[in-house]
């Protein structure tokens, strides 16, 4: 289990140990997305309780793409103040930080979001927010897609001018670019729909311009699996996996799960009747594949386990969820 504590890198930043923790929805910013004293209070327990990579929630790189009320804002540099005294506080607990930029797509409301909400396709998409409603978002147009890539390379930028030591992208769990991903949501006929590498083109543009964007390292967090008919299953995701090393993701996060997922979307943070290392195999596969590190999550919280995983070259690095 002493592997857990040595220090992992990723890119050119080095972690104090193999423990990261996963990005998880607070509600503790204010109702515009500004960081308060509860969010850095929050983030500050984990940080003392050892962890060596916080993971800041997710936060939409555009306005259209907020899916939770008072999510974290990092779609205008208004945020960048907040964010900063958030960074400077992890770094001050002796930890290292990332925040994962994502957007919504389909899995908002006009509501929520302010905007009316965009995806794919225009397809029903059941959204859950206080009350459950279906609503059917807008189809992208290559203008408003270009739009969305340069928000997520500005987004960056700003995470950058924060102090965040990494940025990861959000590709998983049936938001944006995991809706591109997936036949089912994606009935597009374009450049960005139908076959596989179509339904990635997105994604991987959205990794260029975000690399380009900035110096710190990003991740790429994805569901290699959505576990529903018409969902993108393990082959695919393998594949999109093994595309955004090669394209320059200085780690992968490899997890699994959608919110159409069957029996139920708690297949994206599997519970405790789910066997320990869900995701695990996933992981191990795709490590064997390519030359970057690959963060493993989803019940992994038994020390034993985790560090196995890592002893046995099945992953760099574990993420824990933190309640």
């Amino acid at each position: 289990m002493k592997i857990l504590l040595t220090p992992g890198r990723i890119g050119n930043v080095e972690i104090k140990n193999r423990i990261v923790m996963p990005p998880m929805t607070t509600r503790l910013s204010d109702e515009e997305g500004f960081v308060t004293e509860h969010t850095v209070n929050y983030y500050m327990a984990r940080v003392r309780g050892g962890v060596g990579l916080i993971t800041v929630e997710m936060a939409s790189p555009t306005r259209a793409g907020r899916h939770r009320r008072r999510e974290l804002g990092i779609y205008d540099d208004r945020f960048v103040r907040g964010l900063t005294l958030l960074t400077a506080a992890i770094h001050a607990g002796g930890a290292k930080c990332s925040i994962q930029i994502g957007h919504g797509g389909g899995h908002t409301r006009a509501d929520i979001c302010g905007e009316t909400p965009v995806a794919p396709s225009a397809i029903p998409h059941p959204v859950f927010e206080i009350t459950n409603e279906t609503i059917i978002p807008k189809e992208m147009t290559l203008d408003d897609i270009g739009f969305t890539i340069a928000g997520f390379a500005a987004a960056a930028a700003r995470a950058e001018k924060a102090g965040f030591d990494c940025v990861e992208i959000h590709a998983a769990h049936g938001y944006l670019i995991s809706q591109f991903l997936t036949p089912f949501e994606n009935r597009r006929a374009d450049a960005y729909g139908g076959s596989l590498e179509n339904r990635a083109r997105f994604g991987l543009e959205v990794l260029a311009a975000v690399k380009a964007a900035v110096r710190i390292p990003v991740i790429f967090r994805i569901s290699v699996d959505d576990y529903f008919p018409g969902g993108i299953g393990f082959a695919e995701g393998q594949q999109v996996a093994i595309w955004a090393a090669l394209a320059g993701a200085d780690a992968l996060h490899i997890a699994a799960g959608h919110y159409r997922s069957r029996p139920s979307a708690a297949r994206m943070i599997p519970p405790m009747q789910y066997p320990e290392a869900t995701f695990l195999s996933y992981a191990a596969d795709i490590k064997r594949d390519v030359a970057v590190p690959v963060i493993a999550v989803g019940r992994l919280g038994d020390p034993a386990v985790a560090g196995d995983a890592i002893a046995s070259g099945k992953a760099d690095f574990v993420a824990l969820d933190a309640p």
